[in-house]
């Protein structure tokens, strides 16, 4: 089955998973199942943008690999497309001159293109925070990776579903490990300015640390500051928020803030990590009192009915999931789709021969020849 993660960016600029999904086929109705299902667990309407460098990558396939190795078009087209500060009329108005100086005012693909310019042009959605999204392969090959660290093909769903568990809590113990340092250490300014000081209390340190500068706090961008981390994540699972909810979820929010405090005040100090450690066992103790007896696990059933809260039952109606065969299952059971471009550069490495049927310098042989059939 095809893993489909819903990746973002969080305060400290890195990667964090929304959620994910399981689907058979990498098909549009898949993952228009999967896309509606997404957005009905968030509730909110989202910004639809293409990934600009996808878009790109595609150009040395559409005008050819003549027109392509121009410098001159390749400077022209990049200068407008990447500059973050180029107006829409500027655009379009580049744009036009682009396409008629290099006779592409009729290329169906550019039109195309031209025509969705409010998805991917930055230029027209200079005010939506998408946070170095449209630029998705770093990220996407990023959190692929991290994945890859704590799965291997031969999971079972089971399996596959308790090491996803396993990279989200991974997550949410470096983000805690992040906020704390953001909230009991300052980074070093390098010079004496007000402004400066002020930058390093609102920002992440990671964002700090990257150059960001400070500006009046109306035009601040809140999801690099410190305090758009507002929630808190348990090991079970559930997320509590800093303001609102019952008295219980803030006795949570507390404990958790003054738990993580502790550890970061006692960091690099034995004496200090042995008490602390010795407290929380005395009390793990006296709540264990009151927790009902659970009888030894000893066996990998035993473990899965605990962990679901049910037994298994002998006679089961459902079969394992179909293989799906995609575009990374591999050459052994199916090649997957080359793209025009990765066509063309495999038919170039093809070593040249004579054939014996037509008599030409081509890649195929006699057998393969395409004049084999039709030759007298």
């Amino acid at each position: 089955m095809v893993f489909a993660p819903f990746t973002g960016i969080d305060n400290h600029l890195r990667c964090v998973t929304f959620g994910a999904g399981l689907i058979l086929k990498e098909d549009e109705e898949s993952y228009t199942w999967l896309f509606k299902k997404f957005l009905e667990v968030v509730g909110r309407k989202p910004y639809y943008r293409l990934c600009m460098w996808h878009i790109m990558e595609n150009v040395n396939v559409r005008v050819g690999h003549t027109l392509f190795k121009d410098n001159n078009f390749r400077n022209r087209l990049n200068s407008i497309v990447w500059d973050t500060n180029i107006s829409p009329t500027q655009f379009e108005t580049q744009w036009n001159d682009i396409m008629s100086d290099f006779g592409l005012t009729s290329h169906t693909w550019f039109i195309n293109m031209y025509e969705l310019r409010k998805k991917w042009i930055p230029a027209y959605f200079k005010d939506v925070p998408m946070s170095g999204l449209l630029k998705t392969t770093s990220r996407s090959e990023s959190t692929n990776s991290w994945f890859g660290n704590f799965t291997n093909p031969g999971s079972n769903l089971v399996e596959f579903f308790m090491h996803f568990q396993s990279v989200i809590e991974s997550q949410r113990h470096t983000t805690d490990k992040l906020d704390h340092t953001c909230q009991t250490a300052f980074p070093e300014c390098k010079t004496r300015l007000a402004i400066e000081k002020h930058a390093s209390s609102v920002y992440t340190h990671t964002v700090f640390l990257d150059d960001y500068s400070e500006i009046p706090r109306k035009l601040l961008a809140w999801q690099w500051m410190k305090s758009a981390s507002i929630t808190v994540h348990t090991k079970t699972g559930q997320i509590y928020q800093f303001a609102g909810g019952d008295e219980a979820a803030l006795t949570l929010n507390n404990l958790w803030s003054d738990f993580h405090s502790c550890i970061g005040l006692a960091q690099g100090n034995i004496d200090k990590l042995s008490n602390l450690s010795r407290l929380v066992s005395e009390e793990k103790v006296k709540l264990l009192k009151y927790q009902p007896h659970t009888p030894s696990m000893g066996s990998k059933q035993s473990v899965m009915e605990t962990y679901y809260g049910s037994t298994s039952h002998l006679d089961i109606s459902l079969s394992p999931p179909k293989q799906a065969k995609n575009k990374g299952i591999g050459s052994n059971v199916r090649s997957r789709i080359l793209s025009q471009r990765e066509k063309a550069i495999k038919a170039s490495t093809k070593l040249k021969r004579i054939c014996g049927t037509c008599g030409e310098i081509e890649t195929h042989n006699s057998r393969t020849c395409p004049k084999r059939n039709t030759t007298p």
